[in-house]
C-alpha cells in the first residue's frame, strides 16, 4: 500500500448494545487495546484502542451520553428556581453528576451554568420590578432596574427624534 492512501475499513454505529458492551469490558479490567480486539473479533469490524478510549471517555464524562441514542433535543432555559436547586443539589445530590441526574441536564449544561452564576450572568433572585417616574415626563412606569429611567413613550419619541437628527446632519 502506498503511503497517504487510506485504510479500507468498515465503520459501525456506536450502539448502546456496544456501549454497554464496551463499558463492561474496560470495568472488568480490559485495556482499551483489549477490548479493541475483542469486540473486532466478536463484530467483524475492526475498532481501534483509540476508538475504545474515545468512546468510554464521552460516555464517563457525560458529554454526549445521556442523549446520544435518542433524538437531538432543545436547550432548554434555565430558571432562577432551577439555578437555585442547581446549587443546593451540587452540595448534597454528589456532586455536578448528582444534581446533572436530578435536574435532568447534561454534566456540561449544569458545570456552564455554575460559571455563567459565578460570573453573575445567571440570575438566581429575580428583583421585582419598582415603579419609578419616568425622568422626561414624571408618569410613574414599571422599571427593569436602575438604568431604566425613561417611560417607553419617551424612549420610542426620543429615539425617533435622534434619528431625525441624525439624517439631517445636525451631529
Amino acid at each position: 500500500m502506498r503511503a497517504g492512501t487510506p485504510v479500507e475499513r468498515q465503520y459501525v454505529r456506536w450502539t448502546q448494545a456496544l456501549d454497554d458492551e464496551v463499558i463492561a469490558l474496560i470495568n472488568q479490567g480490559e485495556s482499551r487495546a483489549q477490548a479493541a480486539q475483542l469486540m473486532t473479533a466478536k463484530h467483524g469490524v475492526t475498532f481501534t484502542r483509540q476508538q475504545i478510549g474515545a468512546r468510554v471517555f464521552r460516555l464517563r464524562n457525560g458529554s454526549r451520553a445521556q442523549d446520544i441514542h435518542a433524538p437531538a433535543a432543545m436547550a432548554k432555559v434555565w430558571t432562577p428556581a432551577e439555578r437555585r436547586r442547581l446549587l443546593a443539589l451540587r452540595q448534597t445530590a454528589g456532586g455536578i453528576a448528582g444534581a446533572a441526574a436530578a435536574l435532568g441536564r447534561s454534566r456540561a449544561a449544569c458545570q456552564n451554568e455554575l460559571v455563567r452564576i459565578h460570573n453573575g450572568l445567571g440570575v438566581i433572585d429575580v428583583p421585582e420590578q419598582v415603579r419609578r417616574p419616568c425622568i422626561t415626563c414624571r408618569t410613574p412606569f414599571p422599571s427593569a432596574g436602575p438604568g431604566n429611567r425613561m417611560c417607553d413613550g419617551c424612549r420610542s419619541q426620543a429615539t425617533a427624534e435622534h434619528v431625525v437628527i441624525h439624517a439631517m446632519g445636525v451631529v
